[in-house]
């Protein structure tokens, strides 16, 4: 799909310039459901975690649960395709500083080396991360990605593409690889 087509068998299908795909997870009920392959895993930009919303929206949906079947009637559009396909453009030209490339490539690097990891990121992975700062400092209303950016996305952009030796490990491996490079660009200012 990176390649914008889709190929079965001897027939190739072109896929439309904003073809995506967004997938749930529901971390307690697992019947009928099985965990995809790593190399499924890391065609997926990001894993966020939403959890529970806070008590106010909680207590809105049970208010507004009977209308929910009418919301469709009543939603509005926000975004066209084509400025979707603009904000694509603009994100794309968002500039990223070499020393934040290579903190990206660092901490992509890190996880294959370290100790709790059998599987580290891929290379796909960071230029996953790479288009993910650049989306994310354009909706911060910047046209440069700066160092702290890359500590707020890195755990969403690159958990779910690495396999570990153990569940101590999960929790603490990828957060000591990103909390060195943070430190590290945190050290060279670079926008001081």
């Amino acid at each position: 799909m990176a390649e914008h087509q889709i190929t079965t068998g001897d027939t190739t299908v072109k896929l439309e310039k904003m073809f995506y795909t967004i997938a749930t997870q529901n971390p307690i009920e697992m019947e009928g459901t099985y965990p995809l392959p790593a190399a499924q895993l890391d065609r997926f930009f990001m894993k966020i975690h939403f959890g529970y919303v806070d008590e106010a929206n909680e207590i809105n949906i049970y208010k507004e649960y009977l209308d929910i079947a009418t919301n469709l009637v009543t939603l509005t559009r926000v975004l066209t395709m084509q400025d979707i396909l603009a904000l694509q453009k603009e994100a794309e030209e968002v500039f990223i500083h070499d020393e934040i490339i290579k903190a990206v490539s660092n901490i992509v690097r890190g996880t294959r080396a370290h100790a709790d990891i059998t599987l580290g990121a891929s290379t796909r992975s960071g230029i996953a991360f790479l288009k993910c700062l650049r989306a994310y400092a354009l909706m911060r209303g910047r046209s440069f990605v700066i160092e702290d950016d890359v500590k707020d996305i890195a755990y969403e952009v690159l958990e779910h593409r690495l396999v570990y030796r153990n569940k101590d490990g999960k929790q603490n491996a990828l957060n000591s690889i990103i909390n060195k490079e943070a430190e590290r660009l945190a050290k060279l200012r670079l926008y001081a």
